[in-house]
């Protein structure tokens, strides 16, 4: 990132407003006033949003005194000649196992292994351990993903960093969420492992349906209920599951008009739950 310009006081800053030594990761922070004037390129306050302002400088009250630091969302280190290093962005530190986790250095690492061409590293949410460090992985052509794979590349990272710092868990993709300027959305992704962990527990939940629904067909009518759920994830359809079924006559699934997509097997189909009628998959889906 460089080097501070004359005439503003820029330093790398923790949540309390401290000032950070050398070589540890902070938030890039620049001071509301600077040898005694007020800095003019940052902010004086959102419109009519004292909340907002408030939590834009931290260190102190950002129109009392110039001593309160305004915040820059970007994550750096300063090394011993005043250069700042980029570190990613606040927004995407996580903690896991009590350490404070910049993902940048993480995939810096794993883009540095032959195998992979990309790399993104969130804070997954675990149960056992709250968050884990979770690596999303594009391969070079030509690779194939397999575990001895997988286990290569947690041994790469945990011969570089700290032993906290390798992905507990890793997931090969074809590509990563980019914005327009070619930067990695780790959002996406973090709201992604969000809902597949909404989606886990509603799949371990107790599921009986509320209603118990008829359908017509050839027998005359029938009664069906379901035995188990599958929830299917799918990062460009809506969400379905895969529904055993246990059906009170022998009938085709072909005769029931529940939205089923593909059967793949006698019992078991795929329905769409916004067509099931089930109030309890409806909350679910939402």
């Amino acid at each position: 990132m460089g080097r501070p310009y004359p005439g503003h006081r820029v330093a790398v800053v923790d949540d309390a407003g401290n000032v950070l030594p050398p070589g540890e990761v902070g938030e890039v922070c620049v001071q509301r006033a600077c040898n005694g004037e007020m800095d003019p390129v940052f902010l004086l306050e959102y419109w009519k949003n004292p909340q907002a302002t408030a939590e834009k400088f931290i260190g102190g009250d950002a129109n009392e005194g110039g001593q309160a630091w305004g915040r820059t969302g970007d994550l750096a280190k300063m090394d011993g000649d005043g250069y700042l290093w980029y570190q990613g962005r606040a927004d995407d530190m996580f903690k896991s196992a009590g350490y404070r986790i910049g993902p940048s250095e993480i995939e810096n690492c794993l883009v540095k292994h032959p195998a992979v061409a990309n790399a993104a590293v969130i804070g997954a949410p675990d149960e056992t351990r709250g968050t884990l460090v979770k690596a999303f992985i594009v391969l070079q052509p030509g690779q194939q993903a397999s575990g001895e794979l997988e286990a290569e590349l947690q041994a790469h990272v945990r011969q570089y960093l700290a032993p906290y710092e390798y992905p507990k868990a890793i997931e090969f993709i074809d590509a990563l969420p980019m914005t327009t300027t070619g930067k990695v959305q780790r959002r996406v992704l973090r709201l992604r492992e969000e809902e597949r962990k909404r989606i886990g527990r509603c799949r371990r939940s107790a599921f009986r349906p509320t209603v118990r629904r008829p359908w017509g067909g050839p027998a005359g009518g029938a009664q069906a209920f379901f035995t188990s759920i599958v929830p299917v994830a799918s990062a460009t359809t809506s969400p379905s599951w895969l529904l055993q079924v246990a059906f009170m006559a022998t009938m085709p699934p072909s005769c029931f008009g529940f939205g089923v997509s593909a059967v793949t097997s006698q019992t078991v189909v795929r329905v769409s739950p916004a067509r099931t009628g089930f109030t309890n998959l409806q909350a679910c889906s939402r």
